[in-house]
């Protein structure tokens, strides 16, 4: 089964506030069966929070504890989102363990405590579990620590037995000694709720939840939250924007064109019910599709991805600084992708298969945005001016937390100035671990982040001053390459094979000087697919020619 259908198959499987929990017989621990916990979720005006229904009796003890403690930390992660808590109905059925030992279900323990939660969670957002993970552990404190249970390897006997369950989900302070001989059971140890709720919750069902539930661009405030809390609320809300467009463009790549229609029209109501038009919506959404192979593009079902209608809704709310975007929305759900579009754009035209001389005048035109001088325009003069105008008042520093902010300072202002033209806001977060990630690339082969930091100290060859040198030239290298990929990707895409070799001989042809000579003697068949060889080659080679010019 491959991967796509894997998670097609688990979409199938999935259900809302409904979970899979393990219960033991009170006369017997060798009596153990798998049950489920179903929630339902309500608005309703009603004096009791909790009903708890059916044939499985809860015990006192257990609706006390679900009450105390399980529904004020649902109620908690809920209100971050700026929801209201709802009432719900609890009950538990198919219990195989009543029919074993011929007397009526007891649930007295807190094993169940996973299940019930994750269900309430599940009723409350209307997101799904896979109806092939089974829970068991204990919602130890009102933090959302899990603690172990009873009788842990019985439980996983079973699962393990039980061809269905795919995942076993448990406490980490449960201490599994005995093998289990089933290499398909996924075992699945968890500290608190913020790890369940991520192991549990896949992240397109968040954003589906989001926007139907219309906590997309909440922002919540988890200052007073316990950390694991707080951390629950931030994995549902953190970075969904980027999520989203993710989540569309893996859709397309991978054929699943229904699952990424039907996000994008979540999307388009939760704005149109916010009564405003996204920002970079027509824009984000054509990159996409002219990013998406031509295969999955020329699929009958492809067009169109978004309903006509909710797209003359969505206009009605666009500013004037809208329009443009707007105009791009329609051309991407209208089908006009770069390939029809080819014609307007000056830079870049299409192969035409009956004339060898039109790949030479594309590559051409691919030279013109690759060149020294387009890269300085696109690239070197920006990333320059942000060096240049970085002053430091100092070459050393006292510390290390010192030096990391020297770096994440540089970070941001770098990108600032390379994002001058952009109206959305750089997430801080998201671009401090980028800062540090850059710092490690850039001293990975010389020297790692130690010696780095050891310059930064002493200031051994001009020390900051030089580290800064060193990650503007390796971030402006990356720019290069990456830019540099995508235009030669995006220009061969569209070929047929013989089309690409004819426009990967150009290619090596015409930037022979910058190419290494053990790729020249490479036949052009072996780079139709890989583009990314000659590009890094040309941005090295262009980087040495620089630095020999300056030494003159």
């Amino acid at each position: 089964m491959s991967w796509n259908d894997f998670n097609m198959e688990n979409k199938k499987n999935s259900k809302i506030g409904k979970v899979k929990s393990v219960l033991i017989s009170q006369r017997s621990t060798d009596l153990v069966a798998i049950s489920e916990i179903i929630a339902k979720a309500s608005y309703k005006t009603s004096v009791l929070r909790i009903r708890f229904t059916g044939s499985v009796i809860f015990s006192d003890k257990i609706q006390k504890h679900i009450l105390n403690n399980i529904l004020p930390l649902t109620d908690t992660i809920i209100q971050a989102l700026g929801l209201p808590g709802p009432c719900y109905e609890i009950s538990a059925v198919n219990p195989d363990v009543a029919s074993q030992v011929d007397t009526a279900v007891n649930v007295s323990g807190f094993s169940a405590d996973l299940s019930v939660f994750m269900a309430m969670l599940s009723a409350a957002l209307h997101i799904p579990v896979t109806a092939n993970t089974l829970f068991t552990g204990h919602i130890s404190s009102a933090d959302g620590d899990i603690g172990p249970v009873a009788s842990i390897e019985a439980k996983m006997s079973t699962a393990a037995e039980d061809k269905t369950i795919a995942k076993f989900i448990y406490p980490r302070s449960n201490l599994i000694e005995q093998c289990f001989d089933r290499d398909t059971l996924c075992i699945i140890p968890v500290t608190n709720i913020s790890e369940l709720i991520e192991a549990v919750f896949e992240k397109e069902d968040v954003i589906i939840s989001s926007l139907k539930k219309r906590f997309f661009l909440i922002d919540p405030n988890t200052d007073q939250l316990e950390d694991c809390i707080k951390s629950s609320s931030n994995y549902l809300t953190a970075d969904n924007r980027d999520y989203f467009w993710q989540i569309v463009r893996r859709n397309l790549m991978t054929s699943k064109t229904s699952e990424a229609r039907e996000l994008l029209g979540y999307f388009a109501v939760f704005y149109i019910k916010q009564k405003c038009y996204p920002k970079y919506f027509g824009d984000k959404l054509f990159s996409i599709i002219c990013g998406t192979p031509p295969a999955v593009r020329r699929q009958k079902k492809f067009f169109p991805l978004l309903d006509i209608g909710l797209c003359i809704k969505l206009a009605g709310f666009a500013e004037k600084s809208d329009y443009d975007d707007v105009l791009k929305l329609f051309d991407a759900v209208k089908a006009k992708t770069h390939i029809e579009l080819a014609s307007q754009d000056t830079s870049l035209q299409s192969f035409d298969n009956q004339s060898r001389q039109q790949s030479f005048n594309i590559f051409d035109k691919v030279i013109a945005k690759i060149d020294e001088l387009a890269m300085a325009q696109n690239f070197g003069t920006r990333i320059d001016s942000a060096r240049a105008s970085f002053l430091l008042e100092f070459v050393t520093v006292e510390d290390y937390q010192q030096f990391l902010e020297a770096i994440i300072s540089f970070y941001l202002h770098l990108r600032c100035y390379e994002d001058s033209e952009s109206h959305e806001s750089i997430n801080q977060q998201r671009s401090e671990n980028e800062a540090i990630e850059l710092l490690e690339d850039t001293f990975r082969n010389n020297g790692g982040m130690e010696l780095a930091f050891q310059m930064a100290l002493d200031g051994t060859g001009g020390g900051m001053r030089k580290i800064l040198d060193e990650i503007t030239d390796f971030y402006k290298q990356a720019r290069q390459q990456k830019h540099i990929t995508a235009v030669f990707k995006q220009s061969v895409d569209s070929l047929c094979w013989d089309e690409r070799v004819e426009f990967m001989r150009c290619a090596m042809n015409r930037l022979r000087s910058f190419l290494p000579k053990e790729l020249l003697n490479e036949p052009p068949e072996r780079f139709a697919r890989d583009y990314e060889a000659i590009a890094r080659a040309y941005v090295k080679g262009m980087d040495t020619f620089n630095q020999l010019i300056r030494r003159y």
